[in-house]
């Protein structure tokens, strides 16, 4: 793999804002969606319903695999400027390196800490996945049934 810069700023914003331009409604409800299949069926993913994080190490392999394949052929949509980046392969996976390893959302009680599960422990580990911007729970406030 050859010497990655981190991306700037300033390189992101340029990206998004001389990419293709594409309709919102066309990525969203045809282009993602038919990708996403197609990556599925090449990558053989089929994650069982009672497996809410797969167990399966082939499988978490083939998810991650599909997902940095869909990333390159894709690349991501601005929302604001209805174009799509693209970024390389060796400047997705410097950019996993140099990802924070811990995030702190929220305030007060809503805070969470949002870090990496240990990809060697199975799904029953003791911490609860983060979901989203809004479903982040812990074994204790599943008990209590303060979430919901």
């Amino acid at each position: 793999m050859a010497v990655v810069r981190p991306i700037t700023v300033g390189e992101a914003y340029n990206r998004m804002s001389s990419g293709p331009k594409v309709d919102e409604n066309e990525w969203n409800f045809k282009t993602t969606p038919t990708h996403a299949a197609e990556m599925a069926k090449e990558y053989d993913i089929d994650i069982p319903m009672t497996e809410f994080v797969p167990e399966d190490k082939s499988l978490r392999r083939n998810l991650f695999e599909a997902g940095l394949h869909h990333l390159l052929e894709m690349g991501i949509y601005n929302i604001d400027t209805h174009r799509v980046a693209y970024w390389t392969e060796d400047e997705i996976l410097e950019s996993l390196k140099l990802a924070p390893r811990r995030m702190e959302l929220g305030e007060g009680k809503d805070k969470r800490v949002v870090t990496p599960r240990n990809a060697y422990r199975t799904v029953r580990s003791h911490r609860w996945p983060c979901i989203g911007e809004v479903l982040c729970c812990n074994s204790s406030e599943l008990r209590s049934g303060s979430i919901g």
